[in-house]
């Protein structure tokens, strides 16, 4: 079995060691990732209620973008107004929290406790926005708790747009969660960057 430098070393602790990501961190971004993925699924079937396909129908969802599934919440705010005021919350958060996982998962450390996508090497223009991260185990708990709390709202819009309002009760977070949730938000902004494109 062929076993490179780096694995034989063990690429955790590399990792911590060349980029100052710690193996902490790297459990926290695991983490997130996972819940983020749930995320996805969710908004997936969230949407779907409103026109679930049946054994020989292709499902509407099944070319879009995580960007385009969020797009596709804001137009339904705009039909649903009784419940606008939660499907415009868990596009902003969707969107905010995508961005973070783009970041983590296609992002590299450019410098210690940072990651950076789409970096502009010689100023040249490029076809996604400069995103960065700072990571930090508060930064990367927050994304995860939001994470968490927009997979449950998800399923809670969803079961509102199948007419199922004791499931949607039962799955809607709590006035403390949706607290919390404000403030992940804050701490997950200061610590994605977008006011350069890495140029410098």
């Amino acid at each position: 079995m062929l076993v490179t430098g780096l694995a034989k070393a063990g690429a955790h602790e590399k990792l911590a060691g060349y980029f100052d990501i710690s193996v902490e961190l790297q459990r926290r971004i695991g983490t997130f990732i996972l819940l983020f993925s749930m995320v996805e699924q969710q908004l997936e079937f969230m949407l779907l209620q409103r026109n679930p396909p049946g054994p020989e129908r292709v499902f509407a969802t099944d070319k879009m973008t995580v960007s385009d599934r969020l797009k596709a919440v804001r137009v339904l705010a705009e039909t649903k107004p009784e419940i606008a005021p939660d499907l415009i919350l868990a596009a902003d958060l969707g969107d905010l929290l995508a961005e973070v996982r783009h970041t983590v998962a296609h992002g590299a450390p450019i410098a210690p406790g940072k990651l950076e996508k789409n970096r502009s090497w010689f100023g040249e223009l490029r076809k996604r926005p400069f995103a960065a991260l700072t990571l930090s185990e508060p930064a990367l708990d927050a994304a995860a708790t939001a994470s968490e709390i927009l997979f449950r709202l998800l399923g809670a819009i969803g079961a509102r747009l199948a007419g199922e309002r004791e499931m949607a009760d039962l799955l809607m977070p709590p006035i403390a969660d949706m607290q919390a949730l404000k403030s992940a938000s804050a701490t997950i902004r200061e610590a994605v960057s977008r006011s350069s494109d890495g140029s410098s």
